[in-house]
């Protein structure tokens, strides 16, 4: 990242309330991806197609398996994509937050909250179970103060942003500790 590119960064993140209420502005959109395994591939196509039948009666758009590959290989590439954004005078601190289904969105909400004008917040959903799932958290700032401030310790208990344990999380990996 070079040039405009990197001064348009450092200029967006200099403003990180403004970016993060522009995003919460945009049209809603998401992807699920959905892959099935069983004891025979009659049966993970069963369940794909019953899952398939849910998404339809939820109005959901089938993009059909390009999509997920898409969005997979994307996953795989996320934190070496992250070199340019550190060039620019950039930091990303990942936390991983499991969480029951009844506190997903309110924990995300606290922690985009709690950080909002210090950093972009982030968040996306993974390795979803009946009983909740992982929201993986996202905070990118451009360096040094007031930036600091929203950077988690990593030597101290407690660091996960103020409204992680409160709202329900439990750290899973990376920065911040809280207890259920």
């Amino acid at each position: 990242m070079e040039g405009a590119q990197a001064e348009a960064l450092r200029l967006s993140l200099r403003a990180p309330l403004l970016l993060n209420r522009l995003v919460d502005a945009l049209p809603a959109a998401s992807l699920l991806v959905l892959a099935f395994d069983g004891e025979s591939e009659e049966y993970a196509a069963h369940e794909g197609e019953v899952a398939l039948a849910i998404c339809d009666r939820a109005r959901g758009e089938n993009l059909g398996p390009a999509a997920g590959e898409r969005s997979l290989q994307s996953m795989h590439r996320a934190s070496w994509a992250q070199a340019p954004l550190f060039a620019a005078g950039a930091f990303v601190e990942m936390l991983d937050v499991a969480t029951t289904w009844e506190r997903a969105e309110a924990l995300c909400l606290a922690v985009r909250r709690a950080a909002e004008g210090l950093v972009f917040v982030r968040s996306q959903f993974a390795n979803a179970a009946p009983e909740g799932c992982a929201v993986e958290l996202s905070l990118l700032g451009f360096a040094g103060a007031p930036a600091e401030k929203a950077r988690p310790s990593r030597t101290t208990a407690g660091s996960a942003p103020p409204g992680t344990c409160s709202s329900g999380g439990s750290s899973a990996r990376e920065s911040g500790s809280c207890a259920p």
